[in-house]
């Protein structure tokens, strides 16, 4: 017999792809959750949840009482602040905040209702914290340092400044004096026409002069009066013109700078933290590992300087001006390769609420009181808030302008 060769039978594995899925998947998709369970949290408050759900929001009444309908509103907000972050990753500190959010508030709703045990507005939360703060706090004095630690916990998790959110008070109520005024001044406008218009009804209207009465029909039937025109003077002939004679008077002083405004809204360059991250991450998706050197808070702007790599060209970091304003959410990003004088380069950002620069802070400063110059004026501040002061004599085209 002739023995058969054995031969290996040739197989070729098939490479099966794999189901990748995109950085921050599954924290995207709980955001997604948090949504759907805020909707649904919202459909028990109208007994429309069905009895399961019911009884859910009838227990979340006795655990923590009102303080379970501010619950959808934290988790929408977290929601939507999960899908802006770069990685879809929030702090532990933002959900630890968030529920002393409802700490504090569970608390303030179980003051009035303290004591009784029919009626618990607070829940039990409520009932034990209270139960702690009425033994050494009139429940008064609770209630206001309850809405305080609310404030501060709210301004907290929405990354507010006290200043900021006082400054928009106070500019509500200026808005709406001015828009009292506005209404006032229009319905003096409208009563006056209204006047004008039924002016007419009154009847003949009576002049009276030098203790004579007439009507206005007798008053337009009356001879008119021949005016007759001045005659016109001769020319006179132009004196020629004199120069101008500066005189100086040792007598006088500078106007105090105390009649200008002092009132001066410092910049809010956002979150210093948040935005050097980004713009670390978005040169290392370009393969650029650049150092962050500082920042700099100005009045329009603030600018972050780096530190470039070695062997990195200038051109290469400049040309991701439009990813940076993309990832940091702004309208347009400058970026100064390099900056002057220096192995840095400039990253320039909007404010979120840029500062007003006024003429007292300038003529206040050091470098306006070394000035001697009596043609020195001031033109602002630079990127970093320092004031820019011009000399017009080494301006000749603004003279002759």
């Amino acid at each position: 017999m002739v023995k058969r060769k054995k031969g290996r039978r040739k197989s070729s594995r098939e490479v099966v792809p794999e189901h990748e899925l995109p950085g921050g998947f599954w924290r995207q998709v709980s955001a997604v959750l948090m949504i759907a369970i805020s909707i649904v949290l919202v459909m028990t408050w109208f007994g429309s949840g069905g009895t399961l759900l019911n009884d859910f929001h009838k227990f979340g009444l006795w655990l923590i009482g009102y303080a379970t309908f501010a619950i959808p509103v934290i988790l929408v907000y977290l929601a939507v602040k999960i899908f802006r972050t770069t990685d879809n990753r929030l702090p532990a500190v933002i959900w630890v905040v968030s529920f002393l959010m409802i700490f504090w508030l569970s608390g303030l709703f179980g003051l009035p209702t303290y004591g009784n045990s029919a009626t618990q507005t607070g829940g039990i939360l409520g009932v034990w914290l209270n139960s702690m703060v009425t033994q050494i706090l009139n429940p008064s004095v609770a209630a206001f340092i309850y809405i305080v630690l609310i404030f501060i916990t709210a301004i907290f998790i929405l990354q507010l400044s006290p200043a900021a959110v006082f400054r928009d008070i106070a500019n509500i109520f200026k808005t709406t004096k001015r828009d009292e005024d506005a209404e006032n001044a229009r319905i003096a406008r409208r009563a006056q026409a209204e006047d004008a218009v039924n002016a007419g009804a009154l009847g003949p209207l009576k002049i009276k002069a030098n203790g004579v009465e007439v009507t206005a029909e007798e008053l337009k039937a009356a001879p008119k009066i021949e005016v007759k025109k001045p005659v016109a003077a001769a020319p006179v002939e132009a004196e020629p013109e004199r120069a101008l004679i500066a005189v100086s008077d040792p007598n006088w002083k500078m106007p105090s700078t105390d009649l200008l405004s002092k009132k001066q809204n410092p910049p809010d360059g956002g979150n210093i933290q948040q935005n050097a991250f980004i713009i670390n991450s978005t040169f290392a998706d370009f393969g650029i590992e650049v150092k962050l050197d500082g920042a700099n808070v100005g009045p329009r702007v603030t600018q972050y300087t780096i530190q470039p790599p070695t062997g990195v060209v200038l051109s290469k970091i400049a040309a991701r001006d439009k990813e940076l304003a993309l990832n940091l959410a702004v309208d347009k990003v400058r970026i100064e390769a390099p900056i002057p004088g220096t192995r840095l380069v400039g990253i320039e950002i909007p404010n979120v609420r840029p500062a007003d620069v006024t003429l007292r802070s300038i003529l206040e400063s050091n470098e306006w009181k070394k000035e001697t110059n009596p043609l020195s004026f001031a033109v602002g501040k630079d990127i970093s808030g320092n004031p820019v002061i011009a000399n017009l004599a080494k301006m000749p085209h603004l003279l002759i302008a």
